[in-house]
């Protein structure tokens, strides 16, 4: 099997992970990368410089594999004709219902936290399979994703049944 593996944001531990999973793997896994800086416009501009860098290759694969910080909606979307056929599976390295904000970070305190969370869990309920990195991981983002669908003011109901997913650790 041939993998496309985009990595939004190459941060050390997210890249020894992609690099692992390389290493160890059976199948070919080509890995296209994005520096660790700016992880809110990785979350909105990744899928799109991804899409473009997916239309200038010959390369073909089987499988795309990406991880959270990136808006896998927008990624299906912009995908070129001859990689919209092909499955998607998400990792999540962590999630944004738990990580931490920095104190620094100027949307600490804001709804707009909300919005990074929303983009997680649109891209989990449209993959077509979903790992976590390990149980909490999975346990606190399914909560707050759950939380999350109790505080929309309506037509989201139909959301609480796509999010049935199957996912594995």
């Amino acid at each position: 099997m041939k993998i496309c593996l985009l990595l939004p944001y190459a941060g050390e531990s997210h890249l020894y992970w992609a690099n692992q999973l390389k290493k160890n793997s059976k199948h070919f896994i080509d890995i296209l990368k994005m520096p660790p800086r700016h992880w809110k416009w990785r979350m909105h501009g990744a899928a799109s410089y991804f899409a473009k860098e997916l239309s200038n290759t010959e390369k073909e694969y089987d499988l795309i594999l990406t991880t959270s910080f990136l808006n896998l909606v927008e990624l299906k979307a912009l995908l070129p004709s001859h990689f919209k056929s092909l499955p998607i599976h998400l990792y999540f390295h962590e999630n944004q219902f738990s990580y931490p904000i920095s104190n620094n970070d100027p949307d600490k305190g804001s709804e707009r936290m909300e919005h990074y969370q929303f983009i997680q869990l649109m891209s989990y309920i449209y993959s077509d399979k979903v790992y976590f990195n390990s149980y909490f991981n999975k346990e606190t983002f399914i909560k707050g994703a759950k939380d999350l669908l109790k505080i929309l003011p309506d037509y989201s109901d139909h959301l609480k049944e796509l999010f049935n997913k199957k996912s594995s650790i």
